[in-house]
């Protein structure tokens, strides 16, 4: 399986798959399946859930191929936890947040914290590195938790946008929505003809976002070294540039165990957090939600009554009429999982940032990725 998933354009990550985001819809879909098929022998070993460039539609096309139970994060309609359209990573990235903000104020016993202010509900602002699956969900998902909050920046691959006042999260995410891509398509629509109701900056230089200030910072694009001290470690921003922030909450995974990237952790941890004062949620700690969600339709197995006959594996018109006539059940199944996926989510991610602080107060060396 790993020779011939080697020739195929894409890779696997947290049990997920990662696609070629310039292959064609048909190029895409052929290539969904084909994967499928190389799983179908091991589908009891390796359950596969979506990761950059592969969504919630593609888990249907292997659940198609290899029954329900061959895949996670599927639709509703097969009676899946939908991790891509539910912002199910993103829903942690903000559950994180908002716990933060009750907790920070016990981190004031270490001297890198003592002069730290706390912002009012309306002064919390957040900047955001990757307006992708996490980034923009994230950001539609603080206008829920946290209505007073402003995301003041976010970036993709075409640049970034700043306001201070605020940008319109709402018409960014119908953006990413439909384009996938939002920073140049809102400075040619909005700022260029002058309709924006604040001012708004854009550049085309993206990692410029990070010499931007707020009170949180939120990295969700897939870059380990978004913060780096050497030159040689070719990251997104040098540790002496970055704005002024008091907390990163990491949205995109950043952990290595290789010892070269571990060392360079260790370096910029001990130059942000423990000389500049910025807490730093560890993204293994505030972004599982999608695995948390994804692990419902494990925990919650669906019943043998609903399994998709074995004869049906691959024929995707007798497997859509299978769903329709039993769209009632897969609707309860889902409606059941989300449920379980999102009341686990809160208790796991509250408790990962209760833990987190208390571990980092109670020892002035702890450094945030040991304490994680």
């Amino acid at each position: 399986l790993k020779n011939a998933a080697a020739h195929l354009p894409f890779g696997g990550g947290k049990a997920g798959i990662l696609a070629d985001p310039a292959a064609s819809p048909e190029q895409h879909t052929r290539v969904i399946r084909g994967f499928a098929r190389l799983l179908r022998r091991y589908r009891h070993l390796y359950v596969p859930g979506p990761d950059v460039g592969s969504s919630d539609a593609d888990m249907k096309t292997i659940a198609v191929e290899n029954g329900l139970d061959g895949a996670v994060s599927k639709p509703a309609e097969m009676g899946g936890n939908r991790i891509d359209e539910l912002g199910a990573a993103a829903g942690g990235v903000v559950i994180a947040l908002e716990r933060l903000i009750e907790l920070m104020p016990r981190l004031t016993v270490l001297p890198q914290f003592a002069q730290l202010k706390m912002p009012a509900p309306d002064e919390v602002t957040v900047l955001i590195q990757g307006f992708g699956a996490v980034g923009a969900h994230a950001a539609r998902l603080l206008r829920e938790r946290l209505p007073a909050a402003r995301v003041v920046g976010v970036s993709d691959l075409e640049g970034y946008l700043f306001g201070p006042a605020g940008l319109p999260v709402e018409e960014l995410f119908g953006l990413w929505k439909q384009h996938g891509t939002v920073t140049g398509r809102y400075f040619g629509d909005r700022i260029q003809s002058g309709r924006p109701r604040h001012p708004i900056q854009f550049s085309t230089a993206a990692d410029n976002l990070l010499r931007e200030s707020a009170f949180c910072f939120v990295p969700a694009a897939p870059v380990f070294n978004y913060l780096g001290v050497l030159p040689s470690e070719r990251c997104s921003m040098s540790v002496e540039r970055m704005g002024a922030w008091s907390l990163i909450v990491e949205g995109a995974n950043t952990y290595s165990p290789d010892p070269n990237r571990k060392a360079a952790r260790t370096r910029m941890e001990q130059m942000v957090y423990r000389q500049k004062g910025v807490l730093i949620a560890t993204d293994y700690l505030v972004n599982s939600g999608g695995v948390i969600f994804a692990a419902q339709e494990q925990i919650l197995p669906t019943p043998p009554e609903l399994q998709i006959p074995e004869g049906m594996l691959g024929n995707r018109p007798a497997v859509d009429a299978w769903l329709r006539e039993h769209a009632a059940d897969f609707a309860r199944l889902s409606e059941k999982r989300l449920e379980a996926g999102g009341a686990y989510r809160e208790k796991v991610i509250r408790r990962n940032m209760t833990e987190l602080v208390d571990l980092l107060a109670s020892n002035s060396d702890l450094l945030p990725c040991q304490a994680a």
